[in-house]
């Protein structure tokens, strides 16, 4: 059986019926170049994703701001355009919500 196949299928596997496993088996074998294709995918999309978080309130004190945390400065929320900018937000910042009252 194919490696993408995750642990707790094939512990599932193992308490079936003997007469189920060769068709679980080829089911398996057959879905398994997809499963491992839409892992690759979610991993790649997870890994450029990782920046992308609130990081919380800006401060001059963080030196370690990258390219797309998001941070809350005066009143509004900013995406960080660059990595590693020790900016105020504005320059190397895009305004992602600007302040305003709440209605």
């Amino acid at each position: 059986m194919t490696s993408v196949i995750p642990d707790h299928i094939r512990a599932a596997r193992e308490r079936l019926d003997p007469t189920m496993v060769g068709l679980t088996d080829a089911l398996l074998e057959a879905i398994a170049p997809y499963l491992k294709e839409h892992a690759e995918r979610i991993a790649a999309l997870e890994a450029s994703q990782a920046a992308f978080k609130y990081v919380g309130t800006w401060s001059a004190e963080r030196k370690d701001y990258a390219k797309g945390n998001f941070c809350s400065h005066s009143g509004a929320l900013w995406h960080c355009e660059r990595n590693g900018t020790t900016a105020r937000p504005g320059d190397g910042w895009r305004l992602a919500v600007k302040s305003g009252q709440a209605r």
